[in-house]
């Protein structure tokens, strides 16, 4: 290396003799060099060639990484790691093929999450933030995670859960393992023993959530949710359908396992959702004959192993709806109607149960509500305004009118013209 520095980068020296040791303090005693600056040059480059060899063959030593007993990954595979692109998924047996077909044609429909403005709409804000704190997932008011398509039908094609309660499954080809307290942990629950509610409960919770006479009873498949009063309890059991129940656009009845959960939202008996989120996956994997509404759970999974996408254009995210149960969606769901003196104010739709006349004007976005006076004096600029309508499409009938009696008169004195 000493010779190749030396002929390349002083050209100059190449006649000079050339000292058999490569070391910068024999090159200082050469005495037959007349260039001393070129020696100084080539002693410094010396210096740094050696300093850079050591760095470079200096290997820092690895850390081990410890792992833990909530998130076990596959032997030899980080839990956490990148992926540029989302891979084309390599199935694991033909058993994950089938299924992976299977699911691929069901639809995957996104989450719909809480909108606190519409909890302020409906004047249930308080009560339901208390009553969610009661029954242990406060941390639902900051979910707002995407559903993907291609992770979603792979994490579901490849799930498996073992006896003690450990999610087995696959993640853009890796395989992972998530022990019941690891998926705890990644919602901010709590690990508890689920207290089961009273036996035959359902029908005098059912009477008394909706106001029915005693002589009804609750059926499942009769059991309409627009029966419950309300407005509170009516938005907690059509958000469990978009989020963890993953019903989505059911046909409004209310089965039993939303029943259950409903009482506990009502009793404020804490919930062990962990034990109801494995449920409910599994029930999405191998239910064949309803949508997938669950994928804004499985991002999650994927987010809390470290799983990030840097290449977003090869996930599929899930459009087709807004991402809240905003106002919009409360309007279709009965529980707030427009105002037909201004289209901007919401009116709280009473239950027809209730024995209230009429239902509250809720002004949207804080809008100052307009006083007697003012609602009459809109009433009469419109009924004026219609009339200036009226009076102008009158106008232009005659004068259409008479453009086409003009028009007539002129293709009949042309028609005689011809004639003649």
């Amino acid at each position: 290396m000493y010779h190749t520095l030396l002929r390349l980068t002083h050209p100059f020296c190449k006649n000079q003799a050339v000292p058999a040791a490569f070391t910068p303090s024999a090159v200082l005693k050469v005495p037959n060099y007349n260039n001393h600056s070129c020696v100084r040059s080539i002693n410094l480059l010396c210096y740094v060639v050696l300093i850079m060899t050591r760095a470079t063959t200096f290997k820092k030593p690895v850390k081990k990484k410890q792992k833990t007993t909530d998130t076990i990954a596959a032997p030899a595979t980080p839990v956490a790691h990148a992926i540029q692109k989302f891979p084309i998924v390599k199935y694991v047996g033909d058993n994950q093929r089938k299924l992976y077909t299977i699911l691929s044609k069901r639809p995957v429909f996104p989450n719909k999450y809480v909108d606190t403005f519409s909890l302020d709409l409906l004047d249930c804000h308080e009560e339901f933030t208390h009553k969610l704190a009661q029954i242990g997932w406060i941390d639902l008011f900051n979910m707002d995670e995407p559903a993907f398509s291609n992770l979603t039908y792979e994490f579901l094609s490849s799930l498996t859960v073992k006896d003690d309660s450990t999610l087995s499954f696959r993640i853009a080809n890796i395989q992972h393992e998530v022990t019941k307290s690891g998926l705890t942990k990644m919602f901010d629950w709590q690990l508890i023993e689920q207290q089961a509610p009273p036996e035959n409960y359902a029908t005098p919770f059912w009477l008394k959530i909706t106001g029915l006479p005693s002589t009804e009873t609750y059926v499942p498949q009769l059991a309409n949710s627009s029966e419950i009063m309300s407005p509170c309890y009516r938005y907690f059991t059509r958000l469990m359908s978009y989020t963890l129940y993953g019903r989505g656009k059911s046909h409004g009845r209310l089965q039993k396992g939303e029943l259950e959960l409903l009482y506990y939202f009502d009793t404020g008996i804490p919930v062990d959702w962990t034990t109801l989120l494995i449920n409910r996956l599994m029930y999405q994997a191998n239910k064949a004959d309803v949508a997938i509404v669950i994928g804004g759970f499985i991002t999650r999974i994927a987010e809390e192993l470290g799983v990030f996408y840097c290449d977003t254009t090869s996930l599929k995210r899930v459009e087709g709806w807004a991402s809240k149960l905003d106002k919009e969606y409360l309007i279709g769901m009965h529980l707030l109607r427009r105002d037909n003196h201004s289209r901007q104010r919401l009116l709280l739709v009473p239950h027809k149960r209730d024995p209230t006349e009429s239902g509250e004007v809720i002004p949207e976005e804080n809008e100052p509500r307009n006083s007697s006076e003012e609602q009459v004096a809109h009433l009469l600029k419109g009924q004026d305004e219609l009339q200036s309508r009226q009076a102008k499409i009158l106008q232009n009938q005659e004068s259409m009118g008479k453009q086409l009696g003009e028009m007539f008169a002129f293709m009949q004195q042309h028609f005689q013209h011809s004639t003649s």
